[in-house]
């Protein structure tokens, strides 16, 4: 006697959402009974009799994970793969194919119509859960990869908006600078002067600092994913494909040939020396993502300033100094990556800090960024950049970074921090121009000693614990 099949309503079916979810597609009420039995404790699972139904469930319900017998009525497995590979809305659902058929052909079959991966009749149930697991592990790749991408575009579309605006500020900046190197050259004593006019000089310094630490941020997330997209392409691990191919065509005396012939004796150790190899790689590629997330971070912290140009500046927060210079340190490692630069800390414990966090990195990131650049202009055997904590009294705390670099001439020392000021052949004079405005806004001091050329040079941050209250402008 034929048994019964249980009509299932996919209408007012109870999906907690505590598990992860499967839909399982099977004219058979035993096979899903049993299926069932094995996964109940780990997936929450959506039952179907056929491909149509599986369908309203699929489009209903979006489970994680596609388990669909290949004979089905209405629609089959065959069919239903097809019809969701198809739709870009639901196409990166994994499905995998339960069939009747063994070794190459189950694999064609099922490959050829778009599948995931197949299962074969009889199957155990560690393969069945071992199957279903690869399955939720790509897909939660692929997800992260698309967040990725699309927090990617976000970041793109922000700074093509931006574009216009700092395109139109730049000839008035270019004026700007020229007519302060002017008036520096006339009479040295206006420094001052110049530097107080600054913090007042409005849109056209604060865009000059924008562009700035953006060309610096996105220097090192274009290189990092260049790095990811060499390494990718100079993987070993796709030699696993090779391998796969030479034992399908030895399917029928596998063991023979791995025990036997010489050259499958090598596949267990090479297997084993991929798989090395892989674990290398994750861990380098894994290294290079998170330099691109901290850069892209640091770019829409820098653009959030941006947009914020017409509001008051000065956001605060609590600050870890410490790991904030790892940050900059990690913002800045494309420039010395390749080069044997010896990165020394000699941090101090301090106490709690409240100020602008995005400022003060941008700033360190610009101090670092220098520091390397004087070492490789001077180029010498040992090339070294120390940065140190410390307190300098109840109220204030020390941030110090020291380069034995080219270094700064005696009479070069007062000017060093004024607008348009640079001894670089190339340099724009406003990097630490605009730092020591923001370190002067966050209520404290910028400055730097060197004991002359090719001795180096060392600058130090000084800032209050906490920031100070401003006076209002009404009151002055």
């Amino acid at each position: 006697m034929k048994k019964e099949i249980k009509k299932i309503d996919i209408e007012n079916l109870n999906i907690k959402g505590d598990l992860p979810l499967i839909l399982l597609a099977d004219d058979n009420p035993d096979v899903r009974s049993y299926i069932v039995s094995l996964l109940q404790d780990m997936y929450e699972i959506i039952e179907v009799q056929n491909g149509k139904l599986a369908l309203e469930a699929i489009y209903k319900y979006n489970p994680q994970v596609i388990l669909s017998d290949v004979m089905m009525p209405e629609i089959n497995g065959f069919q239903l793969t097809t019809k969701i590979k198809t739709d870009p809305k639901v196409k990166n659902i994994p499905i995998i194919l339960i069939t009747a058929k063994a070794g190459k052909d189950a694999a064609l079959d099922s490959f050829e119509v778009g599948a995931d991966d197949y299962l074969s009749k009889p199957f155990s149930p560690e393969e069945l859960k071992a199957r279903i697991s690869a399955a939720l592990r790509n897909r939660q790749d692929y997800l992260k990869i698309n967040e990725l991408n699309s927090e990617l575009s976000k970041i793109v579309n922000e700074l093509s908006t931006s574009k216009l605006y700092l395109e139109s500020s730049n000839k008035e900046l270019q004026e700007e600078i020229e007519l302060r190197q002017k008036l520096e050259e006339k009479n040295s004593k206006l420094n001052t002067e110049l530097v107080i006019a600054a913090r007042h000089a409005g849109m056209a310094d604060i865009a000059a600092s924008v562009l700035h630490n953006i060309g610096n941020a996105l220097n090192s997330v274009s290189t990092s994913t260049t790095l990811v997209g060499q390494k990718v392409s100079s993987s070993k691990v796709s030699n696993l494909f090779e391998i796969s191919r030479l034992l399908e065509e030895r399917e029928s005396d596998v063991n023979a040939f791995i025990a036997n012939d010489p050259q499958g004796q090598r596949i267990p150790k090479y297997i084993t020396k991929l798989s090395e190899m892989w674990k290398n790689d994750k861990e380098y590629l894994s290294g290079e993502i998170n330099t691109v997330q901290k850069g892209i971070t640091h770019i829409k912290e820098i653009i959030n300033k941006q947009n914020s140009l017409s509001k008051a500046l000065g956001a605060t927060d609590s600050i870890i100094v410490s790991i904030l210079i790892d940050d900059a340190l990690i913002l800045s490692k494309t420039i010395y990556s390749n080069i044997n630069i010896s990165i020394k800390r000699d941090f101090n414990p301090i106490k709690e800090v409240i100020n602008d966090r995005v400022k003060l990195l941008q700033i360190l990131v610009n101090l670092i960024k220098n520091g390397i650049e004087s070492i490789l202009e001077k180029n010498p055997e040992h090339k070294e950049i120390t940065l140190s904590i410390r307190e300098k009294d109840n109220a204030h705390f020390n941030i110090q970074l020291s380069d034995n670099g080219v270094g700064i001439e005696k009479e070069n020392l007062e000017k060093i921090f004024s607008f348009g000021f640079t001894t670089k052949k190339d340099g724009h004079g406003f990097g630490l121009h605009s730092s020591a405005i923001s370190i002067q806004d966050m209520g404290g001091n910028l400055s730097v000693t060197s004991n002359g050329l090719g001795k180096g040079a060392t600058f130090t941050i000084t800032l209050p614990y906490q920031p100070l209250k401003k006076e209002d402008p009404k009151n002055e």
